[in-house]
């Protein structure tokens, strides 16, 4: 699917709960990118 996509990052292991801030950059407005879901996996 096009309109799906996968991102993938280091993070330094932290303790308790904390915000996480995506920032997008494009040329224009349209189209508006949102998330849907965010889900982060422990490194194997």
């Amino acid at each position: 699917d096009t309109a799906l996509s996968e991102v993938q990052g280091k993070l330094a292991p932290q303790t308790g709960a904390h915000d996480l801030c995506f920032v997008f950059t494009r040329p224009t407005l349209d189209p508006y990118w949102a998330l849907h879901t965010v889900t982060l996996v422990p490194e194997h």
